[in-house]
């Protein structure tokens, strides 16, 4: 379970920076977040949202929401305030091709058109952690071999 606090069916949101995220960044985007949850809301019911920050450069939004579906305009509000975050502090949580590995206990990110050499180059294999930013349910790994993720499957078949 990636939120202790939400059902493990809540819906999640992983995003990932190549621009590191510091403690002031987090302290402010921490307030925005708890601005903007208390406003959330999916087909006229509160959402109750969690954030968490893991290193300083993974974001995860959590949504307890348990009546079916969120509607569109719940989850495009979320996505709203990501694209906030992105331009007020200069980050690229946006950026899909932004990838976290865990290598030697450290958070490492690169970009998707690197995955190849780094394959080659033996800095990454089918072992090593990958954070999956394919989880969409509290109950998803969000850390795993990186042969065992949807994208490792490619490399690794």
């Amino acid at each position: 379970m990636i939120f202790k606090s939400l059902h493990p069916h809540s819906k999640i949101w992983i995003y990932i920076s190549s621009i590191p995220i510091n403690n002031s960044y987090k302290e402010e985007i921490s307030l925005l977040f708890k601005k903007f949850n208390d406003e959330w809301k999916s087909h006229g019911e509160k959402i109750s949202g969690s954030l968490k920050f893991i290193g300083n450069n993974i974001v995860v939004i959590g949504a307890n929401y348990l009546g079916g579906d969120m509607c569109g305009r719940s989850v495009d509000a979320q996505v709203r305030f990501v694209s906030q975050i992105d331009q007020e502090l200069g980050l690229d949580l946006l950026n899909r091709n932004n990838l976290a590995f865990s290598i030697l206990d450290k958070i490492n990110i690169f970009s998707f058109s690197e995955i190849e050499n780094l394959i080659k180059e033996d800095k990454i294999n089918r072992r090593t952690r990958f954070y999956n930013n394919y989880c969409s349910k509290n109950s998803d790994s969000l850390q795993l071999p990186f042969g065992d993720s949807p994208l490792g499957s490619r490399y690794f078949s």
